[in-house]
């Protein structure tokens, strides 16, 4: 698919880089099925090419939101940020044009977006150096301005620029870099963790829903490595999600040992569906909840 896409783009004479988690994931010999791609056009040249790679007799006004659903794919199209998504054969694909992102008085979006053909000002707005590596679908090349690629072979993460900055901006990415710390066993930039720190009441902002999806992750990930060694990071990352107004104290410290050794003990995420062992504040966990989030991670592994 990535050939017949770089052929349409070519043929419309427009640039196309993968970048993100499937880049991420290559380098680090895990496959990927969430695929994003950036390109120096707007939505009005590219998505003509979208369309004939996918062969897709479709057509939609490009000031609106759209979907689009048949028997073998689904897209979608956002019309704020230009943004084409098309789930296909198990794989997903976001396409979306170069930007840069100004403001975030809500802590997770942007108030004002520009459109630019300038890669690395598409970079600037990225969390993570090691989610801002670009790779050309034309020749394979990689351009890693924040060089993502040695931070992953020395197992550090680090913010593309200031990590006060770059935390302040999505509060959302507190908590995603207490899940990529524990996913892919980085240690954390001093910056970085010095950050995390002075901002974590930032994520009493989020929502139910991130909180509770990054607080699978965090377990999944303790669950994959099948070890209690060094659960500093998992604590902490407990702490962010479940107790935002005070550090971890002596009755936190017991549930988290006992949840994270049952976690271990039963080797499956289950446990957490028995009430009584879950008894942190703010949060609760149902089955539908738990049993989705399983099926997924056997279906598409973290």
């Amino acid at each position: 698919m990535l050939s017949k896409l770089q052929t349409c783009f070519f043929e419309s004479g427009i640039k196309a880089f993968l970048v993100g988690g499937f880049i991420r994931d290559s380098l680090l010999g895990k496959h990927s099925y969430d695929l994003d791609i950036v390109l120096d056009s707007r939505a009005k040249n590219y998505v003509p090419a979208i369309l004939k790679a996918f062969r897709l007799n479709v057509y939609f006004e490009l000031e609106t939101d759209f979907i689009y659903k048949d028997d073998f794919l689904e897209l979608s199209y956002f019309s704020r940020y230009e943004i084409v998504s098309i789930k296909a054969g198990g794989y997903s694909f976001d396409f979306v044009p170069m930007r840069c992102e100004l403001g975030y008085s809500n802590l997770r979006s942007p108030d004002k977006i520009l459109f630019t053909k300038n890669l690395y000002l598409d970079a600037l707005r990225r969390d993570f150096s090691i989610n801002a590596i670009y790779k050309s679908l034309k020749d394979s090349k990689f351009i890693d301005p924040f060089e993502g690629r040695k931070d992953l072979k020395e197992k550090r993460l680090k913010t593309v620029l200031d990590a006060n900055f770059k935390l302040k901006e999505d509060a959302l990415r507190i908590l995603r870099a207490l899940d990529f710390a524990l996913r892919f066993n980085l240690k954390l930039e001093k910056n970085l963790e010095s950050a995390l720190h002075t901002n974590y009441k930032l994520a009493a902002t989020l929502s139910n829903f991130h909180k509770k999806r990054y607080l699978l992750k965090y377990l999944s990930s303790l669950l994959a490595k099948k070890k209690s060694a060094d659960t500093s990071l998992l604590k902490q990352a407990l702490s962010l999600v479940y107790d935002f107004e005070k550090e971890l104290d002596s009755i936190f410290k017991l549930k988290f040992i006992k949840l994270t050794n049952l976690v271990l003990e039963k080797d499956s995420l289950e446990v957490l569906l028995d009430k009584r062992l879950v008894e942190f504040e703010g949060l609760e966990l149902s089955l539908k909840e738990i049993t989705n989030f399983i099926r997924e991670l056997k279906a598409r592994p973290l």
